[in-house]
Parts: C-alpha cells; sequence; structure tokens
C-alpha cells in the first residue's frame, strides 16, 4: 500500500517504530546482503539482545553459521521475489522449545528487491493440538481394529453356540448314545471360547499412545559470537536514534509492514484511521472499497464488527492493552477466526491513539475444534470399549459353565443328565444374548 504525502505527514517515523514493536511476532528486516536493517523489540527479547546492536549485523554473526544454512534456500527465494515459509524451534528463557512458522517475503521497493523480511509466528500450541489429534486418532484406529476382530470373531462364535444349541435338543429327544454329539458340543464349545480369547490376544489392550510432537532440523541454539555485534556511526558521527534511521527508510519499513501477512492498523483517540496496512487493506474491503485513511471506525466496517469490538475497544482508549479471540463473519457468510490484540499509544501517559492487530488462527482454533469432538466420541468409545470387555468376561464364563454341565451330562443318566443338559442349554443361552447384544451394538 503506498504511502502519500500526506500519510507521511500523519505517520511518522517513531509511530512505525511503535506499530513493530507492539507485534507480538517476531519481525526482522534484512538488505540483500543479509545485513540487519531491523528488528522488532519481540525479535531481540527472542534472541536475549539489544534492538540497536542488531542493526547492521550479518545473519550469521545474529543467527549462527548453522541455522542461515538451513534457511539459505527461503532467503534465495525471497531476494528473488518469491514468498515462502518454514517451521523452525528456538529455545526461550527457560530453555523450553517454541515451534514457530517463518515467513518469509521480499522487500520491494518501486518493483525492485532490495532485501527480504522475516516474521516468526509462534504455532508452538497448533502443533501440540494436531499432535494430541493425531495421538487420538491413532487410539481410535486401534480400537476400530480391536472391535473389527473381536465382531468377526463373535459372529463366528454365535453361529458355532446356535448350532451346539441344536445337538443339545437333539440329544434330550434321542434314545441313542448321547457321548457322540455331546463331545462336539464341547469340542464346539472349546473352539468358541479359544476364538474369544485369540480375538482380544491378538488386539490386546488399547491404550492411549504417547504424545509425540515432529521436530523442525532447524533449531536456533544459544549462539554466542566472539564480539557483541554493534551498528558503529558512519564517519565518527553519533549513533542515530531508531527513529531516526527508519526516518531515512520510511518506504522500506512500510513496505516491511505491507509484507506482513497480519492485519496492521493505527487509529487516532477518536477513532480515525491513520494508518492500514495491505493484509487491513484487503480485511477492510469485505465493506466497501472507499479510502480508508481518515475515516471514523464506523464509516469503515458495519455495526456487528463495531458490536463485538466495542468493549475491547473502550479498555483500550483507557490504556488497557487488550487480548482475545474473535470469530469473524463476512458479509458473504464465510467466516475465519482471529487473535486480536489492542495496544493503546501513550505519551507522558496519556492515550493518543492506539494499534490494532488481527492475525489469522482459522487453522489453530479448527485443529481444536476437531479435537475436542475427537475427545468427545473417544470417552463414548472409552465406555463402550469398557462394556464390551465386561460383557465378553461374562460370555467365557458362561461358555466355561456351558462346557463343565456337559462334560457331568455325559456322565450321568436319567433326570440327572437332562438337568446337566438344561443347565448348558441356558449358559449357552446366556452367551448367544450376550453376544448377540453385543454384536448389535453401534
Amino acid at each position: 500500500m503506498r504511502r502519500t504525502d500526506a500519510a507521511r505527514s500523519q505517520l511518522d517515523a517513531e509511530i512505525l517504530l511503535a506499530i513493530l514493536d507492539s507485534l507480538p511476532h517476531l519481525v526482522t528486516l534484512w538488505d540483500r546482503e543479509q545485513r540487519c536493517v531491523f528488528a522488532n523489540a519481540a525479535s531481540a527479547a527472542a534472541f536475549g539482545r539489544r534492538v540497536a546492536s542488531m542493526r547492521g549485523c550479518s545473519n550469521v554473526s545474529l543467527l549462527g553459521p548453522h541455522a542461515v544454512q538451513l534457511q539459505e534456500r527461503n532467503i534465495a527465494a525471497a531476494l528473488d521475489g518469491e514468498t515462502s515459509e518454514i517451521e523452525r524451534v528456538l529455545f526461550d528463557g527457560a530453555g523450553g522449545l517454541r515451534h514457530f512458522q517463518v515467513h518469509y517475503t521480499p522487500n520491494e521497493l518501486d518493483g525492485v528487491v532490495v532485501g527480504y523480511s522475516t516474521m516468526s509466528v509462534d504455532v508452538t500450541a497448533l502443533l501440540y493440538t494436531q499432535a494430541e489429534l493425531a495421538r487420538d486418532s491413532e487410539w481410535v484406529a486401534r480400537l476400530d481394529q480391536r472391535q473389527r476382530v473381536m465382531a468377526i470373531a463373535g459372529q463366528v462364535v454365535l453361529e458355532d453356540l446356535s448350532s451346539a444349541q441344536a445337538r443339545l435338543s437333539r440329544v434330550r429327544m434321542s434314545s441313542q448314545d448321547p457321548s457322540t454329539p455331546l463331545a462336539t458340543v464341547i469340542d464346539t464349545l472349546a473352539d468358541s471360547i479359544a476364538r474369544l480369547r485369540v480375538g482380544a490376544e491378538a488386539t490386546g489392550d488399547v491404550v492411549m499412545p504417547e504424545q509425540r510432537v515432529q521436530q523442525s532440523p532447524y533449531v536456533v541454539a544459544d549462539w554466542s559470537p566472539d564480539e557483541e555485534p554493534r551498528d558503529p556511526p558512519a564517519d565518527g558521527a553519533a549513533p542515530r536514534s531508531a527513529a531516526g534511521r527508519l526516518a531515512d527508510q520510511f518506504d522500506e519499513v512500510a513496505a516491511l509492514l505491507d509484507s506482513l501477512p497480519v492485519v496492521v492498523t493505527e487509529w487516532d483517540p477518536g477513532l480515525h484511521l491513520r494508518f492500514a496496512n495491505r493484509a487491513a487493506a484487503a480485511f477492510f474491503k469485505q465493506w466497501g472499497d472507499d479510502p480508508l485513511l481518515g475515516r471514523h471506525v464506523s464509516e469503515i466496517a458495519d455495526k456487528e464488527f463495531l458490536r463485538a469490538n466495542q468493549e475491547y475497544i473502550e479498555d483500550a482508549l483507557r490504556g488497557e492493552t487488550q487480548s482475545f479471540y474473535r470469530k469473524h463473519r463476512r458479509p458473504d457468510g464465510t467466516s475465519s477466526h482471529f487473535h486480536v490484540r489492542y495496544v493503546p499509544r501513550l505519551v507522558g501517559g496519556e492515550v493518543v491513539g492506539g494499534f490494532a492487530f488481527a492475525t489469522d488462527i482459522t487453522l489453530r482454533i479448527e485443529a481444536a475444534d476437531a479435537l475436542t469432538a475427537a475427545r468427545a466420541e473417544h470417552a463414548g468409545l472409552r465406555e463402550r470399549q469398557a462394556i464390551v470387555d465386561e460383557l465378553h468376561g461374562a460370555i467365557l464364563q458362561e461358555l466355561f459353565g456351558a462346557t463343565l454341565a456337559v462334560a457331568a451330562a455325559g456322565r450321568a443318566r436319567g433326570e440327572a443328565q437332562n438337568s446337566q443338559l438344561e443347565a448348558a442349554r441356558a449358559s449357552i443361552q446366556h452367551a448367544i444374548d450376550t453376544l448377540s447384544a453385543v454384536l448389535a451394538t453401534p
């Protein structure tokens, strides 16, 4: 978004610096020789350095040769005018690993690539959510396999038990020697017990696998150059302020803000728009193509947007930084999720305006929603598994009882034999009914 002279008079270098330093993401700007032109406060904090000490330094001196080697392809692409992304891992101040998605964007002035910028977005929460979702999905797959195997075994057992039940009925009505058919029934029951046991043992107990997060090969450790990097003044002059440097590079830094995949705006205390980067202009375009700068927020956005954000805006104008998540529904019916940050701009303790940053986190929210739905499904599956396992044990007990009763019937005669046969039939019928219920459960 090109800046007019009027826009430049409204937005001085000090405000540009405040906008960049208020961003929650790590932002750096580099020239074609891969020297640091600018690093915001978040970047300096991540590397444990002072902002002033980073300017003018090579990326090798700041990041280390190994880290630079891993991103050479992305840097070359940016200097050729192409955007790209890579995942990297940084150590935070507590020694923990944080995952970042790094965006490489060519920095163009008047159609000429004069360098490149990077913006690193912390995606640790997203990666861990995705890892948990993958872990739960793996658990469901294992449980599903177990249930399929058990269902196949159960169907075979159900047919065998029905056959055994019919044989016992014929034994009671026959005057012939029952030893042969009873032996067949015992064999059938033994086979049924074995099938159920083998089915359970083949799948085993389904336990939750360990959570795994894919580690990026791009890990920036505590790189310590031999000498603290400095940006020496030219011709022995006194070091210039950060705002002074940016004043000389106004268009370059404005182009940096335009290249960021984040909605960035700056407002005066009366909520008139004083700055909007390219992403912001594209966002506001949903409500029309009218010029943006100088207009009141109520002339740019619709009533639903204002109503959803009014409380946060008022708190920011009172000097309180606001950070919240919001689902935004566009006029065309589509929607996206944003992490929104309102930062008041203070001069001498007085609010003289504010910055607004909105980062699209739709992917993270969708992953979290999928995980919530999966966990609800998993809770039901766990409950069903516990019930099935309990019923499975009851079926085996019935089959063991039926086997003992049939064996006793083979040794008995007369009424005693009939009693044992009836007990066996009752046990088999209970097993059939229970197994049918299990197989019928969706």
